[in-house]
């Protein structure tokens, strides 16, 4: 008898766990596999069964809308006894003894009691309303004044650094605080719940969401909640990158040696920094700089001291502009080189991942660099129309092409004599202006007669003499200038007028 162990194969099955279902489902899916009913009998075992199923769907969502709203009222009664301790046990007793100056007093303790108004509002809404939307609804607005805390954080949580180092008496009295029975927390970890509280109502509100029927007479205003909800959070997320970044460029500023050049411009951030080693012309020499990049430019930097983060450890070696800049990628031996009109340099990293993530970080600044240019950029003037099209008309009433705008004279002209202007007409034909025919009682001599009647009597009324100023003044501005050729063409026509009219008359005499 053969009594050795024979090998076997076990087979292991994967080890995540199937979905459970429900009774009603497993018995929908056994009815239909089975044809055990009618088909009558077996639509209405069907139906009944989806109808289980929806109201178990439903009753599921709904346990779970209920303990997200006990959640949300929990956590928010949690949080508002936080901002009481912040306010009894350190902010009072701080400003009854005069520990800080009014200065320091405001940037530890920035916006505090405006939060914490905020939140007692907000608590007492949740308690008094059935529904959660209406009371976030009505309290949201409000939730702007924590960008103001989010911007000065980091500020209020270097100060506290400072004077826990610098300060004994504040240094004391927070030690004291902190080890009391009711606080039992750090005074920096209390400073942080308002930053952590906007997050947190996003993800209350997107869970609460989730669980929400389409159909709810609440969802459409429960997305708008949760939208604007997200957008302040977004918002202070971005203050705070920025006042984060404003204190790294602040800090690079004091680094470069008598802190030249200035750096600091509006709009302006500090995106990458780090060392890299710079090929130079001379054989086998190589040196390492510090590279800065930043929204607009690249900057190369002399390293003076070990630590570059420390006052004048840095001397400012090149500043490229990165709409001039051009990469050239050889990261099989981890550089690159950087090229800008005329000048040349190529740097390497030790590890090609690195140099890599450089020219990665590098070449989106630059496209992102460039549309923003492109954006912000005026269109060039050859490209604009010499004459705008609603300005035509005023030149095809002269005549004239409208490459060259008419004098401003001329029109104040125009306007002075209005009734003057209203001899002239347009052409039906060619768009040229002719002057109309003068009347019978307006020769070629009227202007001379009417001169020499002005001259003998003082009673010719203002109107003659400007009608005598208008017929005398038969000026055409094309660009300008007096146009003598029309002038000159403008008095034969009359004279031949004046001298056809006699000719008339001399016939009807005859």
């Amino acid at each position: 008898m053969d009594n050795r162990i024979k090998p076997c194969t076990v087979v292991l099955e994967s080890c995540t766990p199937k979905k459970q279902v429900g009774l009603s489902a497993e018995l929908h899916e056994e009815i239909q596999k089975r044809n055990m009913f009618t088909t009558r009998t077996k639509q209405k075992i069907l139906k009944d069964l989806d109808t289980i199923q929806v109201s178990s769907i439903e009753s599921n969502q709904r346990l779970l809308r209920n303990k997200i709203i006990g959640e949300i009222l929990s956590s928010e009664v949690t949080y508002v006894n936080k901002l009481e301790i912040v306010k009894e046990y350190f902010m009072n007793p701080i400003k009854e003894r005069n520990i800080l100056t009014t200065e320091e007093y405001d940037t530890l303790f920035c916006n505090i009691k405006t939060i914490y108004n905020i939140s007692c509002e907000l608590l007492r809404e949740l308690r008094q309303k059935d529904n959660v939307i209406e009371a976030f609804l009505k309290i949201v607005p409000f939730f702007k004044h924590y960008s103001v805390y989010g911007y000065h954080y980091k500020q209020s949580l270097s100060l506290l650094q400072s004077l826990s180092r610098k300060n004994p008496v504040f240094t004391k009295l927070l030690d004291m605080q902190e080890s009391r029975p009711e606080v039992q927390s750090k005074l920096s970890a209390l400073l942080i719940t308002p930053i952590q509280r906007i997050p947190r109502y996003c993800l209350l509100l997107e869970q609460l969401l989730e669980n929400t029927s389409s159909s709810d007479r609440f969802y459409f205003q429960l997305t708008e909640l949760l939208k604007n909800v997200e957008s302040t959070a977004m918002h202070i997320n971005s203050l705070i990158e920025d006042q984060e970044n404003a204190q790294l460029m602040l800090e690079f500023q004091r680094s470069l040696l008598h802190s030249f050049p200035a750096i600091i411009r509006p709009g302006r951030k500090l995106i990458k920094k780090g060392i890299l080693t710079v090929a130079t012309e001379a054989k086998n020499k190589k040196q390492k700089k510090c590279f800065v990049l930043m929204t607009d430019i690249i900057m190369y930097c002399k390293i003076k001291k070990t630590d570059i983060n420390s006052p004048n450890s840095l001397k400012c070696a090149g500043i490229f502009p990165l709409n001039k800049c051009k990469l050239t990628e050889n990261l099989s031996k981890g550089a690159f080189t950087i090229v800008c009109e005329d000048e040349t340099i190529v740097a390497y990293h030790d590890h090609a991942r690195e140099a890599a993530e450089w020219v990665k970080v590098i070449n989106e600044r630059i496209r992102e660099y460039m549309g923003e240019r492109r954006t912000l950029r005026k269109d060039s003037s050859a490209r604009r129309p010499a004459i705008h099209k609603r300005n035509l008309t005023d030149y095809q009433e002269v005549g004239v092409s409208p490459g060259i705008p008419r004098k401003k004279r001329l029109l104040e002209d125009h306007n002075l004599n209005g009734n003057h202007s209203k001899e002239f007409s347009k052409s039906n034909c060619n768009g040229n202006l002719i002057r109309k025919q003068p009347t019978a009682s307006q020769d070629c001599l009227f202007p001379l007669r009417q001169l020499h009647k002005h001259t003998e009597s003082n009673d010719i009324e203002v109107d003659n003499k400007s009608e005598l100023e208008a017929n005398d003044d038969n000026k055409l501005f094309v660009f300008g200038a007096n146009n003598p050729s029309r002038r000159f063409r403008f008095s034969m026509m009359n004279v031949l007028t004046g001298i056809g009219s006699s000719f008339k008359k001399l016939f009807k005499l005859e």
